[in-house]
């Protein structure tokens, strides 16, 4: 691997996004030097690059799918099909995603955060992850992938102080049309768990930054969030409201989605209603 090819990628990514040359100019990466690198006549240091890729919204992990010669839908294939069988209860499925991801793609992480969803982890693994989490500067389907999976084993405190970290790098998220429903995904499990510890103003900022970012663009999505809006105004406002909220919200997304995605969802409901 080679500068040309990092630059030639980072190229293809900043156009694929409609991003300018001139745009870098905002987080210190002038226009001429951005050109020479993605051109290959002139290097950026290491830092200088992850600067670009955080503004692109593009995660370090993503970065080297691609300099690689993946393509760079092969992991969100890879979630969708992690999803399908979390939801659906697929054990055998996940241990066989969680193999080939680590033999095939080299992404221990991922491999690690399979097995975390049929509690086939020990804790030396569970601390890897919250570390390897508190530890990020670039975030892609990767990272919030790993977040999403390890919510409810983190203590309030870290998924706080993770929160806050991802506030800071996670500007190109925000930005990309790509990310919408993992981040929405991401932030109301985040909600539901901290709600569930008694946090509400961490709650009450997680509700208004969904809000914020218009990220339930969907039927599904629009439901699960008032689900979990309900679940919040049922532990801190008024329960009778707050359950009765929910509770609508749940006989909707039996009318739109597949019957064990829904008796996914009612599972977690319930667990938190009851407070187990």
């Amino acid at each position: 691997m080679n500068y040309q090819k990092y630059g030639q990628i980072i190229r293809k990514i900043r156009e694929q996004s409609n991003i300018s040359l001139g745009s870098f100019n905002k987080i210190g990466v002038s226009k001429a030097a951005l050109s020479d690198f993605e051109r290959g006549k002139s290097m950026m240091s290491f830092g200088k690059v992850l600067e670009v890729l955080k503004y692109l919204g593009v995660g370090l992990g993503e970065f080297e799918v691609l300099a690689n010669d993946y393509d760079m839908t092969d992991l969100r294939e890879l979630f969708r099909k992690v999803e399908k069988a979390s939801l659906s209860g697929d054990i055998e499925q996940l241990k066989f995603l969680s193999s080939t991801t680590e033999k095939i793609l080299k992404q221990k992480e991922i491999s690690i955060s399979i097995r975390v969803i049929y509690n086939h982890v020990d804790i030396h693994e569970l601390e890897e992850l919250t570390e390897y989490l508190h530890t990020i500067m670039i975030w892609s389907y990767k990272e919030l992938f790993i977040f999403y999976v390890m919510m409810d084993h983190l203590r309030p405190k870290d998924i706080i102080s993770i929160l806050n970290d991802f506030e800071e790098y996670a500007e190109g998220i925000y930005r990309s049309s790509e990310y919408k429903r993992a981040l929405a995904l991401v932030l109301m499990r985040a909600l539901t768990v901290l709600t569930y510890y008694g946090c509400k103003e961490e709650g009450e900022l997680l509700l208004a930054a969904i809000k914020k970012y218009n990220l339930t663009d969907t039927m599904f999505l629009r439901n699960l969030f008032l689900c979990t809006e309900g679940y919040w105004i049922f532990q801190f406002e008024d329960k009778n409201r707050g359950y009765a909220i929910s509770e609508n919200s749940i006989r909707i997304l039996e009318l739109l989605g597949e019957r064990h995605v829904i008796d996914f969802y009612k599972k977690r409901f319930k667990k938190y209603m009851n407070g187990k």
